[in-house]
């Protein structure tokens, strides 16, 4: 392995390591205490340069690059390990999702005090997020994989990115355990949304308004790229994302206000636009109707049942 390899392979992808490594995005524009675990740091003396992609703190003056801070968190030994480590961390957010990249100045360009105050709350939860239990009860009752989403341990909540048609981070939206859903003040969601796969060689985009309708999708389909809008009512932002001579697939649910949106949305795109309806009253349910007519879901039952009894 060269080392220009995995250098060039991380450039301007910081964002993306620091949240593999589980260390605040506000380290990029102002000091945090020092998520190093052999520094007890009682001031904030840990910074990232995003432009020079390094990391300076009192506990290492001179600072580090992406790999060293990989070492320094105890993910790995030596050089060798650390680009492993980030090979694999980083590959697996690209089978599912383009990377998306928070701006240096996400709370300093807020228009307000309240708004810039919503802005570090973002980031703050954001930053704390983990990864989603495989059986937290949303994903249990909608039969899907946690894509895209990521976990806040205190409201036990799904947290799902919304970005712009630049995958440019504008904040997130929760899904509790009841499949309550809210987006959390500071996020602009209109125009926004979250791209499941790569849209940029694919002849369709497939659009839903909610998430675990679009993860379905994406996973009876084969990985098609699928557009969440978080919304009926942002249906149209598939317009900002669609490509030149891209067809453009609706996914609506099968309620009024839903096929009424899609409808909508199609006619602002045609002849590019259709309009596909679900047998059930949304797709979700349809695939779980398809894994039901599959030993998976037999298999899923057992699994759950031996899981249990230990």
């Amino acid at each position: 392995m060269r080392k220009v390899d995995i250098f060039k392979d991380i450039a301007g992808r910081t964002d993306e390591i620091l949240d593999a490594l589980g260390i605040d995005q506000r380290s990029r524009f102002r000091h945090i205490h020092c998520p190093i675990p052999c520094h007890d740091d009682h001031r904030p003396s840990f910074r990232v340069d995003v432009q020079k992609e390094r990391f300076i703190c009192s506990c290492s003056p001179i600072g580090g690059s992406m790999i060293d801070l990989v070492i320094a968190m105890g993910h790995a030994e030596n050089f060798v390990e650390a680009a492993r480590w980030l090979r694999r961390k980083l590959m697996i957010q690209m089978t599912t999702v383009k990377p998306f990249r928070i701006e240096h100045n996400f709370v300093e360009d807020a228009q307000d005090a309240k708004e810039a105050a919503n802005r570090d709350d973002i980031l703050r939860v954001f930053s704390h997020c983990v990864d989603v239990p495989p059986f937290h009860p949303y994903l249990v009752k909608k039969g899907i994989l946690p894509l895209g989403a990521r976990y806040e341990t205190t409201l036990k909540s799904i947290v799902l990115p919304i970005h712009d048609s630049e995958y440019v981070f504008r904040g997130m939206e929760y899904i509790d355990d009841q499949g309550n859903k809210f987006c959390i003040d500071g996020t602009k969601k209109s125009g926004n949304g979250l791209m499941l796969g790569n849209p940029d060689s694919s002849p369709v985009l497939c659009v839903a308004e909610g998430w675990a309708t679009g993860v379905s999708v994406h996973m009876a389909l084969g990985g098609v790229p699928v557009l969440i809008t978080f919304g009926a009512g942002n249906l149209s932002a598939v317009k900002n994302f669609v490509r030149p001579e891209q067809k453009v697939w609706f996914f609506a649910d099968k309620d009024e206000s839903g096929i009424k949106a899609a409808n909508d949305a199609a006619q602002k795109l045609d002849p590019i636009g259709v309009v596909l309806l679900p047998t059930l009253d949304d797709f979700n349910e349809d695939f779980l109707g398809a894994m039901g007519r599959s030993n998976f879901i037999k298999m899923k039952h057992q699994f759950q049942d031996t899981r249990r009894q230990k």
